[in-house]
């Protein structure tokens, strides 16, 4: 059993070394490093080169154009002989023991992908003991689906299931809450753990987020179809599009006012995170699986939000 972690490699050098050397650091040695050079900055490079690239744990596939992450990753999975991955970033910080706990849970069951805690509340699930859980059981659990982390982050994915579900990241977007929608659409046998084996770490003064933040707008514009043109039921579905104002008028305008400090910019921002959520739910004060929420302030921002500069940056609900 051996899990691969890959890399997407470009501008953005805050915490890489020391979230490499967490690595390098693991009780486990089941494991390999696949970095996607993505036409890397020269202080990417200068980091990279300054491990032992000789090592048998590292492949490096260089690009000589940027092509983005979610190129990237896909990229990496096709490179990837682990039959677990987990798609990384420099502010990763792994715990020594990530590996050994990831493959002790699968010694009792290969599943599609395993969750696991992180320092960050809002990538984290709607769990707090250790679970097994099987797609009849997440179809019944509406808490889960409402409360779940739109994220990859605090998530390992067995190889073989994205590649028989053939589950792949937009390329050129960074849409990865449609990814998550396709996971959790698909797979068969998950498990949570309680235990945090990841710490997400932003440098002192650096950029938090180097991909277009209107992504995110996108995202849940292409996910609203996807849910609506679903199988799904009709309070499962309702469960998921409580998604869509914590993309917009959450994730969206949090990662915005933690980039931008301009008025004007983040009034423009808060109006087009507004103008979409209008036009991809309008109804969305009265969804009925608003009152599922388990963060009583977070459903009252949501359903009392005004798309005014003051309201938000007063209001605001972060992780």
């Amino acid at each position: 059993m051996k899990i691969t972690f890959i890399y997407h490699l470009y501008e953005n050098s805050t915490n890489l070394e020391k979230s490499i050397k967490s690595l390098l650091n693991q009780t486990s040695k089941s494991f390999e490093i696949i970095f996607i050079d993505d036409f890397a900055s020269d202080e990417v490079k200068t980091i990279l080169n300054s491990f032992d690239l000789s090592d048998k744990k590292f492949k490096i596939v260089r690009l000589f154009e940027n092509y983005g992450r979610s190129f990237s990753y896909n990229l990496g999975l096709e490179k990837a002989s682990g039959s677990y991955v987990y798609f990384a970033e420099s502010k990763n910080i792994f715990e020594p023991d990530f590996v050994k706990t990831i493959i002790n849970i699968l010694d009792n069951k290969k599943y599609d992908f395993i969750g696991f805690k992180t320092n960050i509340n809002n990538v984290n699930d709607d769990f707090e003991t250790e679970k097994e859980i099987t797609k009849e059981e997440l179809s019944t659990n509406a808490s889960f689906i409402v409360n779940c982390a739109i994220s990859i982050r605090n998530k390992v994915f067995k190889k073989s299931f994205l590649e028989k579900k053939k589950i792949n990241f937009v390329n050129y977007k960074n849409l990865y809450p449609i990814y998550l929608f396709d996971v959790l659409n698909s797979y068969e046998t998950a498990f949570y753990s309680s235990k945090k084996l990841l710490n997400l770490e932003n440098g002192k003064n650096s950029v938090k987020y180097t991909y277009n933040l209107y992504n995110i707008l996108e995202s849940a514009l292409l996910l609203s179809y996807r849910i609506n043109e679903s199988q799904l039921d009709y309070d499962t579905k309702n469960n998921y599009l409580v998604w869509l104002p914590k993309l917009c008028i959450g994730d969206f305008l949090v990662k915005m006012f933690d980039s931008y400090s301009n008025e004007k910019t983040l009034s423009i921002a808060i109006n087009k995170a507004w103008e979409t959520l209008e036009k991809i739910d309008p109804s969305f004060r009265n969804n009925k699986s608003l009152d599922l929420l388990k963060n009583p302030e977070l459903k009252e921002y949501i359903c009392s939000f005004k798309p005014s500069f003051n309201y938000v940056k007063k209001n605001l609900i972060r992780g």
